[in-house]
């Protein structure tokens, strides 16, 4: 053991010698410190190091500090030389932590830690963007990062003197590998008793800010980390953070959050528990946000931000209702399915009105725009009311007729026939709105006699809402209409026939409601044409041929 001992020994001294009279350059100094940092490559070294190495570190790093400061505020000379001697000092100090507990814990009590972090803060706050000044940044997060691994003691350390500026200095700059790092040291340091001031409205800055860089720097792996292992595991903070972003991080942020909900991982309580509460979130956002989604209808929004965060949305929904840990929660969110069903009618409504991205499309082939966002959309909403109806009698029945409804529970609603008339006026300008006032008729001169039951206005009002409200879901006729081969809707059918299985799975009153539909004839068959096939009808039966080319 003498011998490493020796060779730290005499490299310390001529360190030393160096600080003291700095007669010899800085750039003598430079290459003194390299000769340190190359032995703490070693672990015989770092084990060997003695406190007064890293109080002679700390004595040259803060003279570095000073001459640049004070280098950097004139235009006369350069900090390039002190540049070069602080990033070696970080080699050497990122080196000596490897593996070493004793040395890390060496470096914070001597002070090292805040130094650094002072030195970083005045590189982050500086114009100058010369390849100097950036080595000596990622060397001083490199070094952060390695005094804080597996170090409790450094970490606080570090957070103390680091949150939220700096932090936010690293996301926002405009180098990778200074995001990279800091992301790096902001993970290691972000433990659960942290998390508390990433919610503190003054910090959430930061937490918005690791969004941002990861929209920026798709290829940062700790910037994922932080949102995977650390903000997925606090829906409130998650809440937070979706609320103060743009469309376009938002976007990003539910991309993550699907990368977590397809890992096919065993969760434990806890971690589920985590998830269906934002699971309940997610269907909450979509529920608020889901009309922006006809944004993407218009010939030059295919792209529109807010639009694509509803198509998100719904694929994320769409995922988590598939997976039976998450499917009861989201069949109990409430208006969950009311809006589904209510958007898929809108999209539909929309593509019949002109050509659009919602219209059906039915070529030989597939349709030439696959990239627009919106594809697949109204597939997926069939999807969705698919799973949210799968064993689930309260939602198969939403999607009744009023004919079919149990009315027994509604008898005593029938007595609002005079509120719900003077709505028909207001109800005009929507689609469908006579037809559910004639079926409204017909209700209440079925359960007429209650009329004479008439009370204050603010209970017809609410009574008159909850009957509009079982009118408005009427699903089944409505995925039946979505039955046909889609461009923009690859698998629309497939999933319409799924949703309806699941409609009508151990249910006869949805099944009764598909039997008494009367044929009105051969649907449009133009695409069928195109390809060179013609449909007919024989005896009750349809039969596909080949159309015989003259």
């Amino acid at each position: 053991m003498a011998a490493p001992m020796e060779h730290l020994t005499a490299a310390y001294r001529l360190l030393e010698a160096w600080e003291i009279g700095c007669t010899d350059g800085v750039q003598s100094a430079v290459d003194r410190v390299r000769r340190v940092t190359e032995l703490f490559k070693e672990a015989e070294h770092r084990e060997n190091a003695d406190e007064k190495i890293f109080t002679l570190l700390l004595k040259i790093l803060s003279r570095a500090l000073g001459e640049i400061q004070a280098k950097s505020s004139t235009s006369d000379s350069s900090p390039e030389c002190w540049l070069d001697l602080s990033t070696e000092c970080f080699r050497c100090l990122r080196n000596s932590c490897v593996q070493c507990s004793r040395n890390q814990n060496t470096i914070g009590n001597v002070g090292l830690i805040e130094e650094t972090v002072s030195l970083i803060k005045v590189l982050s706050s500086s114009s100058n963007c010369s390849e100097s000044f950036l080595v000596a940044f990622r060397c001083g997060l490199q070094f952060l990062g390695n005094v804080a691994g597996g170090n409790q003691g450094s970490q606080n350390r570090i957070w103390n003197h680091a949150f939220p500026q700096l932090f936010l200095s690293c996301l926002t700059h405009e180098d990778e590998k200074v995001a990279t790092y800091g992301s790096m040291v902001l993970f290691t340091c972000m433990r659960e008793d942290k998390m508390a001031d990433l919610m503190v409205s003054a910090n959430l800055e930061v937490a918005v800010n690791v969004i941002t860089a990861y929209n920026k720097w798709p290829n940062a792996e700790w910037l994922q980390l932080i949102v995977m292992d650390r903000f997925l595991r606090y829906p409130e903070l998650l809440k937070q953070i979706y609320a103060s972003l743009s469309h376009s991080d938002r976007v990003v942020l539910i991309e993550l959050i699907m990368a977590k909900v397809s890992d096919k991982s065993l969760l434990s309580v806890e971690e589920l528990a985590i998830l269906q509460k934002i699971a309940e979130f997610l269907s909450e956002c979509f529920q608020s946000q889901c009309k922006a989604v006809l944004k993407l209808a218009g010939p030059t929004h295919c792209d529109e931000q807010e639009g694509v965060v509803v198509v998100r949305l719904l694929d994320i929904l769409c995922e988590m209702t598939s997976d039976s840990e998450h499917l009861t929660c989201l069949q109990s969110s409430p208006g969950l399915l009311d809006t589904v069903v209510e958007t898929l009618r809108l999209t539909h409504l929309v593509g019949k009105q002109s050509k659009n991205i919602f219209t059906s499309t039915h070529t030989a082939s597939l349709g030439s725009d696959l990239t627009h966002a919106a594809v697949g959309f109204k597939a997926h909403l069939i999807r969705l009311i698919a799973n949210l109806c799968y064993g689930n009698k309260d939602n198969q029945d939403k999607h009744l007729p009023m004919e079919l409804v149990d009315v027994q529970s509604i008898v005593d609603m029938a007595y609002c026939l005079v509120l719900v008339l003077r709505l028909q006026w207001t109800m005009q300008s929507n689609s469908g709105g006579w037809g559910r006032v004639r079926i409204l008729v017909r209700f209440i001169l079925h359960f007429g006699p209650p009329l004479d039951r008439l009370t204050g206005n603010e209970e017809k009002s609410k009574i008159a809402t909850q009957i509009l409200q079982i009118y408005e879901l009427d699903g089944i006729p409505l995925i039946l209409d979505n039955c046909s081969i889609d461009d923009n809707n690859p698998f629309l059918n497939q999933w319409a026939f799924y949703a309806i299985r699941n409609l009508t799975k151990n249910n006869e009153r949805n099944q009764g409601v598909i039997a008494n539909l009367e044929r009105q004839g051969l649907a449009d068959a133009s695409a069928l044409a195109r390809m060179g096939l013609e449909v007919e009808e024989h005896d009750g039966k349809l039969v596909l041929r080949s159309v015989k080319k003259m």
